[in-house]
């Protein structure tokens, strides 16, 4: 048999060659103890959770305190963490970062780990950031989905010699694509104030107003309009820049946030 002094020196060696292998590897590793404590983590995980957090973590030391000051992303923490704790073994793709500015969108795997005695004695992850890849693959999907949106508008329309129909076919290709609940087209009058339907479609039975001054929604609107810059309205309930008489008309259409942009014609202006 080995003695004591050969078996640990055994195991500073792999523990040596572990953290060896793990501090070239370009995935994050960390493990904790029962208590949340840190038992290791590589060089890549140290400087993420700095860049995170603004600490430089250490062996032994509690995971979670320095994330304090911002509760929701501890507590986010803890309940992945404890999962793995509690022994279960998973795969889980979140969102972690002080500010909705500095979030990553991390791939993580979390596992328990055992003693050679079968005992467990805490947990490990290993993750790495795919914001950038994410936000890639998103970006061509949106891409090939505006493409075929707009290869299915021009097959649309190439058969369509009434300008009112175009429109109307328009306007119900757009809500499939952007998911909308309904859009309008109207056509403003030279005081670049008052605004008169044209086409309006929707996926139920309300109707878009016929006539609408722009600045009954609010005083900003006309002047949106007259700079081509869109005017979007997130949630008419809470939106201050609104007038009753606007908050009113979006109420009655149903819907709770509008997108007024702007649109070019041959003849005459509109808005949408």
């Amino acid at each position: 048999m080995k003695d004591a002094k050969a078996a640990d020196a055994e195991r500073s060696y792999g523990y040596a060659l572990l953290r060896g292998i793990a501090d070239v590897a370009h995935d994050l590793i960390a493990a904790l103890d029962r208590d949340f404590r840190l038992l290791y983590a590589n060089d890549a995980y140290v400087r993420e959770y700095r860049d995170l957090w603004g600490h430089d973590l250490r062996e032994g030391e509690n995971l979670l305190e320095p994330m304090a000051q911002w509760p929701e992303e501890q507590q986010k923490a803890r309940d992945v963490w404890g999962r793995a704790l509690a022994g279960e073994t998973f795969s889980e793709t979140l969102h972690f970062g002080p500010t909705e500015k500095k979030q990553r969108l991390y791939d993580l795997r979390f596992n328990p780990v055992f003693d050679d005695r079968g005992h467990q004695i805490g947990a490990a992850h290993i993750f790495h950031d795919v914001t950038e890849q994410t936000r890639m693959e998103t970006s061509l999907r949106e891409s090939k989905e505006r493409q075929e949106f707009l290869l299915t508008l021009t097959d649309t329309l190439r058969s369509l010699a009434d300008p009112v129909e175009e429109l109307d076919q328009a306007l119900q290709l757009l809500i499939q694509h952007l998911g909308l609940v309904r859009a309008a087209f109207y056509e403003v009058a030279d005081d670049q104030d008052n605004v008169q339907l044209v086409v309006g479609v929707g996926r139920d039975s309300i109707e878009w107003p016929k006539r609408l001054k722009m600045s009954d929604f609010a005083s900003d609107v006309a002047k949106s309009y007259r700079s081509r810059t869109n005017y979007v309205i997130d949630d008419a309930e809470t939106d201050q820049r609104l007038s009753d008489e606007g908050r009113g008309v979006i109420r009655s259409l149903g819907v709770r946030s509008l997108a007024g942009v702007p649109c070019s014609r041959t003849i005459g202006s509109s808005w949408s």
